[in-house]
């Protein structure tokens, strides 16, 4: 072999081992390509910068955390910035709050299966099959937040895109697990986590304000599945 040939075969090597650092994990089951490093949008680099280790999942969405997912909303602008590059810093600074995990509910619940993803039902309102949406803005809109493992998430210990963290943020959900499956919201008293409602797959709320329930923008917990 020529020293020529063997120059563009370490190239070729080289390249291909930088696609997948940049590119990351698996795409999103379902055979959707990864997103080349050229088309990631810079809202999605700057939102990189405020998730360490996440991993782009689609043109508009990041794994922030196992079974984690924050997705963009259509109006936010793609050529700029979420945060600035010292909002980012500040915000990374910012210790996330401890509190106590609330202990597992006694009912029987019905649990997701653990793979992500499935495409054997549709999406509702934009939320994809097996996964508990969360949604900042009525109607479906605004920046979300989604898990898809079983589990509870303090939403506090997430950073919202636009600053402060993702608790008293939420404003309508998609329950779009396995039927059956039941996640359950929750607001912090200062002391503990207390129950507000529960929602059992497949289920959906636009606005959780109306309607007399009230809770817009206090969730700060939610046991998924």
């Amino acid at each position: 072999m020529t020293k020529s040939r063997r120059l563009v075969r370490v190239l070729l090597a080289a390249a291909t081992t930088a696609a997948i650092i940049v590119n990351g994990a698996p795409a999103r089951a379902g055979g959707a390509p990864e997103v080349p490093a050229s088309d990631i949008s810079l809202a999605l680099r700057s939102l990189m910068e405020l998730y360490p280790g996440s991993v782009v999942v689609s043109e508009d969405a990041l794994r922030i955390a196992p079974g984690v997912e924050v997705t963009m909303p259509a109006s936010q602008p793609r050529n700029k910035r979420v945060l600035s590059k010292a909002a980012v810093k500040a915000a990374l600074d910012t210790p996330a709050r401890q509190r106590p995990t609330p202990s597992a509910p006694s009912e029987n619940r019905v649990k997701a299966p653990a793979q992500r993803g499935a495409t054997a039902e549709p999406p509702h309102y934009g939320c994809n099959y097996q996964y508990l949406c969360l949604f900042a803005d009525q109607g479906f809109l605004g920046y979300s937040i989604s898990f898809y493992t079983c589990g509870f998430r303090d939403l506090a210990t997430f950073n919202y895109p636009t600053g402060g963290k993702w608790n008293d943020r939420i404003t309508g959900y998609v329950n779009n697990q396995t039927n059956g499956t039941i996640s359950t919201f929750s607001n912090w008293n200062g002391s503990s986590f207390v129950k507000l409602f529960s929602s059992e797959a497949i289920d959906w709320n636009s606005n959780i304000g109306l309607g007399g329930m009230s809770y817009n923008d206090i969730i700060d917990g939610v046991r998924v599945c």
